[in-house]
């Protein structure tokens, strides 16, 4: 458990294998939320790593993609569909030929109850891959872009290359920018948080990409 952290619904400790199976299976939505979040259990403990706050400014080229009510000035990155090597392709990929990971759907994360601490934060899996040529532990660190609390995460014990898992612990509910690094291999992206109570202010076609927030 991240240091901090309330405590959270945990079964056994994630596995890189079993991360690895989860992730080359989510490549739609309904997928993605359900392995990564429902069917995957919570990260292994293992060393944390200190979260420097983010100061860059979110990226020209991102914009707000989400419909509805949820519709607010958060520049939400939209997915290159760059893909890791050795992996699916989905428009959901978002990578840069060096360090890759997958973006939630129209740019919103949706969190369910399990997932939310005694204190309100939103904890949330991201999976990593470093590229060939990238060998170093990866760091991740974010912060809200409204207040600038920072994020907490823990990237478990993957080693330096290849596939990582990751999670993290979004304080509050906002827009967030995060930066993953790894050897000077950087992706950065900007992503909305919600617990699963905002699935009611979304349009009633985009619902159905949110399965992870159904009983």
């Amino acid at each position: 458990m991240i240091k901090g952290e309330s405590e959270r619904t945990t079964t056994h400790p994630l596995t890189p294998h079993m991360l690895r199976t989860c992730s080359s299976g989510m490549r739609t939505v309904i997928v993605f939320a359900a392995l990564l979040v429902a069917a995957c259990s919570p990260l292994s403990s293992g060393q944390r790593h200190p979260v420097p706050t983010a100061t860059a400014s979110p990226s020209p080229s991102a914009r707000s993609n989400v419909a509805g009510p949820l519709s607010t000035s958060c520049p939400t990155t939209v997915p290159n569909g760059s893909t890791p090597p050795g992996e699916a392709s989905s428009k959901l990929n978002h990578g840069n030929g060096r360090l890759w990971t997958i973006l939630w759907p129209r740019g919103l994360v949706l969190v369910p109850p399990d997932d939310v601490g005694r204190d309100g934060s939103l904890g949330m899996k991201f999976p990593w891959w470093r590229g060939p040529g990238v060998h170093g532990r990866l760091h991740i660190r974010g912060q809200e872009l409204a207040v600038g609390v920072p994020v907490r995460a823990d990237t478990g014990d993957y080693g330096h290359t290849g596939f990582n898992a990751s999670e993290i612990i979004f304080p509050v509910a906002g827009c967030y920018q995060i930066t993953g690094g790894a050897d000077g291999a950087t992706r950065t992206f900007v992503t909305m948080v919600r617990p699963c109570s905002a699935l009611w202010d979304l349009p009633v076609s985009q619902r159905k990409d949110y399965s992870i927030c159904r009983p």
